[in-house]
């Protein structure tokens, strides 16, 4: 996309700058807003030259994208001049070299790499934008400033944030006060908590308490500085101070301030934008533009700060090069003499490679320029510009804020100044230097013309030093220093950067403040930095490191006669005893544990608190402990809101609650307790499993199984009958299919498996059914009137109190009284005590039980001084032995139970439901469901075969028939006799449909299954066929022989001959009339006719009747 300044003039050589830009971002739109309208906003004098802007996107998350971009621009005609970008550190350090070598200049509004600068390959780079070296030598004067030696540095795993952490290694060193003892890399972009809580884990091996906080990746400061919250790492004693990665994030995201209260006290350095007249208005020029609202972007200041640079950028390119354009030509240099001498030609591309790499062209005018540009001093909207021979920025202003609940509040300026590089070598004689190129006409800016006299043209540029061998990191800014607000209120002004009222209300003050405390103000460091609300709320500034103190810490232990798991103290062990070894319990090793994986050594005593006769109160220790009688107080302490006011809990090492425990009695005989193993839902679907398994049964078996013979409703009984004896396995009938006995196999295992888990159940049931807790859960305790017990000095008691229970209801028991003893004497009903004292009770006591929940759950920790840093430290440590499991070993070996008992009685006992069989029925169902698919394909496949037998018979017979008619025989055209056999053909007709045709096959099937179940042999069929098949129904004529069914030979011959003898006649209407009674042959034949169907329709009947009574032919 190219911007052109006018569209006059356009004979003269334009100038064009190339952009790398993060197009379709909020920040790219803001950057390419504020280009354009630097372009618009510039003055052009009388005889101008067009500026050109030519756009390639560089997308923020790939380097490859921004080097493609840059080379796109590059081979471009024209070419650019000057490159301004891209928007990432890691992208200027792949495209720099490339325009270096160009020797096109490359201006930067947005990378903070600190060795740009230095890096050889880069000779032509500028930085509009402020870097991590300024942002280092901050931190490093505040930690000089409070005297910390010792810093713990957390970062990303950057190229840009590794230089920014060499840094400040590189300044504390030199300044010889402090140093890095640990660090720490975030990979960009991390969301595990485990990673997060690792790191923090790894960076605590050392003593220091500050952190330096660099990182730039949203997700990551979220979870960093979530999970350092929930670790109490924002305790009194820890300093975090952060760069302008986090600080723009907090000052701008306000969900995550909302969130992150626990942050407060954290220190940060921010840059401080100088309040020119035109800052503020521009600002909004540029989101106008870019129709980007305030609310949509994630860092709004950093976003702006770059599009600021951005326009600066495109002002300071013209007037460099207008300032080029009057300098006067440089003085003739003679040729180079021939020889090594002479200067070599630009490196010709490599073979092989792209023609496209071949049209690169050195800029001739590149260095002249970059000089200008780096001798140029204007007035931007930012500021004063001015640079270093090294491409940086001469000085910037940051500002120090605190992190407070509503927000950043200042307090103090910084002030830095880039020292002055050492002299460069003078380059060689023989060195030729390259003529200025035909430069535009001069460009200016309102706000040059404004803000500062024109400035008179400077001398011709020095050639370009050669780059120097190696990175150098430059030496501490020593005229660097804090500044107070007052103090940075005179210095804007004695600058003319702004008026003294808008640079009293950009830092906070007001103007008549500014006025009267300028003679008061004292410089230097001491009298420039408010006071500080640091972590924890306190005003004192931390040690910066842990206190190590000879004097080993003073821990009071509880010293009482019951619950040894717990807490024990040995015999000789007294409020002077000198000897940890005394000391044991689950407590105790769990404390021993947690302070052996701290990174320091850390001292301490146990002291018996109380006489080991008297119970000793909890809240009293408790109150000791926050008086500073102790440093801490180890022991099963319960955490409580009352207690929390006092101390400082550690993360809680042992889940708690109360709960209660009741003797159980006989309960009354159930007389339907023999239904308590199933759920309801069980039986109804062991109802329906037996019916469906009867119809299942009678489906494969009632065709060829006499045992399931007879009428319907017999069938169906014997099947049900028999469904229900597989129960008990008593089940007579015989399953004589395959397919009947496969699922009567599956569904005889399925009937084990139920008749066993039922037995086992019902066992159960009925030996848990017999005692019977007297309270069954808290709602019955609060609603009755039992007396309740609670151990003497426990919490136990207020607790009750609160929740409804009339103190008159309560009973104070002896800790060391035994519990049986006090409720069979009926003193009182039910124990309440904390779940881990109950549960040890009831590993000795078997007829006792408690509810499967606790109506209240605490926890057990460590209580230490308010404000104690070990607090946090021993919360990571006991986190440490959570994940590596040791403190599951200790538990394991310290309170499971020991007793007879392994664990009281449940109220409820466990019913088996249809979720623990579904995978049996399954099986079950596809069995069966399978076996009756198949078995109807059987039989559609036997009616199929039947029908096409027919179908051939059929079609023999016609044949004879017409063989007989062409011999001059006169065949019978209703019937066709031959002695011994009987026929009737019927003209075939089509199928109307599929649907008809499988249904005529699936009844030729049954009824060839059941001839075949009343004695028809395949043999005699097969010789002498039994059924004659219409095409359309199934229809059939007796030609069997006697037993097939039931009637003789002679009879069926006899009505043969009969129907024979006669010859044609009329219709025969009646038709069991002689020939006589017909007039002729005709009445005859249809006499014989209506025998024929006659026959046929009783040897029907008479197959169904002996297929129902269940009897074979004789």
């Amino acid at each position: 996309m190219s911007s052109p300044v006018s569209s006059g003039q356009q004979q003269q050589r334009p100038l064009v700058i190339g952009c790398l830009v993060s197009a379709g971002t909020p920040a790219g739109d803001l950057i390419t807003a504020a280009m354009e309208l630097a372009v618009q906003d510039l003055t052009l004098p009388a005889a101008p030259a067009p500026l050109a802007l030519e756009f390639a996107n560089a997308s923020a998350a790939d380097a490859f994208q921004a080097e493609a971009a840059a080379l796109e621009l590059l081979l471009a005609s024209p070419a650019p001049s000057v490159l301004l970008g891209p928007p990432t550190s890691l992208q200027t350090s792949v495209v720099g070299p490339i325009a270096s070598a160009m020797q096109v200049p490359m201006l930067s509004y947005a990378a903070t790499d600190p060795l740009l600068n230095a890096n050889a390959q880069l000779p032509y780079f500028v930085r509009m934008h402020y870097d991590d070296y300024a942002q280092m030598a901050v931190v490093s004067d505040l930690v000089s400033f409070y005297n910390w030696t010792q810093v713990v540095a957390l970062f990303e795993s950057t190229d840009s944030a590794w230089n920014g952490f060499q840094s400040l290694t590189r300044l504390l060193q030199q300044r010889g006060t402090a140093r890095v003892v640990a660090s720490w890399q975030f990979d960009s972009g991390v969301s595990a908590e485990g990673d997060v809580m690792a790191a923090f884990l790894q960076v605590r091996a050392v003593e220091a308490s500050v952190f330096v906080l660099h990182l730039h990746s949203p997700t990551t400061i979220r979870l960093v500085l979530k999970t350092a919250t929930q670790l109490g790492l924002f305790t009194a004693g820890y300093v975090w101070i952060a760069t302008a990665g986090v600080m723009s994030l907090l000052n701008a995201d306000r969900a995550l301030s909302a969130t992150l209260v626990g942050c407060e006290g954290m220190l940060g350095t921010l840059p401080f934008d100088v309040p020119t007249a035109r800052l503020s208005d521009l600002q909004q020029a540029i989101r106008d533009r870019a129709n980007t609202p305030l609310a949509s972007l994630q860092s709004p200041d950093e976003m702006l700060r770059q599009a600021i640079n951005a326009y600066d950028s495109v002002h300071l390119v013209a007037r460099a090069a207008s300032a080029l354009a009057h300098a006067p030509p440089p003085p003739p240099k003679p040729s180079p003499p021939p020889g090594p001498a002479a200067a070599s030609p630009p490196p010709a591309p490599a073979a092989g490679s792209s023609p496209s790499f071949q049209k690169l062209e050195v800029h001739a005018g590149g260095d002249a320029l970059l000089a200008s540009i780096l001798s140029s001093n204007m007035t931007g909207v930012s500021g004063e510009v001015s640079f270093t021979t090294g491409g940086d920025l001469q000085e910037q202003f940051f500002r120090v804020a605190n992190v407070l609940r509503h927000g950043l509040r200042t307090i103090a300026f910084y002030h830095y100044r880039a020292p002055p590089p050492p002299p460069p070598p003078s380059p060689p004689p023989s060195s030729p230097s390259p003529s200025p190129p035909s430069a535009p006409a001069s460009i200016s800016s309102p706000a040059d013309t404004a803000a500062s006299p024109p400035a008179p043209p400077p001398s011709p540029p020095p050639p370009p030093p050669p780059p120097p061998p190696a990175p150098a990191p430059p030496a501490p800014p020593v005229s660097s220093a804090f500044l107070s607000s007052v103090q940075m209120v005179d210095l804007l002004e004695a600058r003319r950067l702004t008026t003294r009222s808008a640079a009293a209300k950009a830092v906070g003050v007001s103007a008549a403040a500014a006025s009267t405390a300028q003679a008061a103000a004292v410089a230097g460091a001491d009298a420039s930095l408010r006071a500080v609300i640091w972590p924890g709320g306190i005003t004192e500034v931390p040690l910066g490191a842990f206190p190590k103190s000879s004097a080993p810490l003073q821990i009071a232990v509880p010293n009482k006669k019951v619950h040894h798991e717990f807490v024990f103290v040995g015999e000789s062990s007294n409020a002077t005893s000198s000897s940890n070894d005394k000391f044991s319990g689950f407590c105790i090793d769990v404390f021993k544990s947690a302070v052996a994986l701290l990174p320091y050594t850390l001292s301490f005593q146990f002291i018996a608190y109380g006489d080991g006769q008297t119970p000793p109160s909890y809240d009293a220790m408790l109150a000791d402990v926050a008086d500073k009688a102790y440093d801490a107080a180890v022991g099963d302490i319960t955490i409580t809101s009352d207690r929390a006011l006092l101390v400082d809990f550690t993360q809680p090492f042992e889940s708690s609650g109360l709960s209660f425990v009741v003797p159980v009695q006989r309960a009354a005989p159930n007389t339907w307790a023999f239904l308590a193993p199933f759920t309801p839902g069980m039986w109804v679907l062991l109802y329906v499993s037996f019916f469906y398994t009867a119809l299942v049964v009678w489906f494969l078996e009632h065709l060829q199984n006499e045992d399931f013979g007879g009428k319907l409703h017999q069938q169906l009984a014997t099947s049900v009958w028999f469904s229900f004896a597989t129960m008990t396995f008593s089940h007579e009938e015989q399953v004589r299919t395959t397919l009947g006995r496969t699922v009567v196999i599956v569904w005889l295992f399925v009937v084990f498996v139920i008749s066993s888990a039922y037995t086992a159940s019902l066992s159960s049931v009925l030996t848990v059914s017999q005692s019977e807790p007297t309270v069954s859960d808290f709602k019955a305790l609060q609603a009755g009137n039992q007396t309740v017990g609670y151990r003497m000095g426990s919490f136990a008691s207020s607790y009750m109190q609160g929740v409804g229970i009339n103190e008159s209801r309560l009973v104070g028991i002896d800790p060391e009284g035994d519990w049986d003893v006090v409720v069979q004497a009926q003193q009182v009903a039910v124990v309440v005590d904390e779940e881990p004292y109950l549960d040890i009770f009831l590993s000795d006591h078997c007829y006792y039980t408690k509810p499967p929940h606790a109506f209240a759950t605490f926890n057990f920790g460590f209580a230490f001084q308010r404000g104690s840093s070990l607090t946090a430290d021993l919360s990571l440590a006991i986190e440490t032995l959570a994940q590596n499991g040791q403190l599951q070993s200790l538990h394991d070996l310290w309170l499971r139970g020991k007793g007879t008992c392994s664990a009281g009685l449940e109220l409820e006992s466990m019913r088996l439901g249809p979720d623990s069989f579904w995978g049996l029925f399954l099986l079950y169902l596809l069995a069966a469901l399978g076996s009756c698919l198949l078995y109807a394909a059987l039989l559609v496949y036997r009616g199929l075969k039947a029908f096409r037998q027919a179908q051939q018979q059929a079609a023999a017979e016609r044949e004879a028939a017409e063989q007989e008619r062409q011999e001059g025989e006169t065949p019978c055209p209703s019937a066709t006799v031959v002695p011994g056999r009987a026929a009737t053909t019927t003209k075939p007709r089509r199928l109307k449909s599929k649907v008809r045709h499988y249904k005529s096959a699936y009844t030729a099937g049954v009824e060839w299954s059941m001839q075949r179940n009343i004695g028809v042999s395949s043999s005699a069929t097969d010789s002498n066929p039994s059924m004659h098949f219409d095409v359309s129904h199934i229809t059939y004529s007796s030609h069997a022989p006697q037993g097939a069914d039931g009637l003789s030979n002679d009879a069926t011959a006899a009505a043969a001959d009969g129907a024979a003898s006669d010859g044609d006649g009329g219709d025969g209407g009646g038709g069991g009339g002689s020939g006589s009674d017909g007039g002729g042959k005709e009445g005859e034949q249809g006499g014989a006719g209506g025998l024929g169907d006659s026959l046929d329709e009783q040897l029907r009947e008479l197959r169904r009747s002996q297929f129902a009574s269940g009897r074979s032919s004789p």
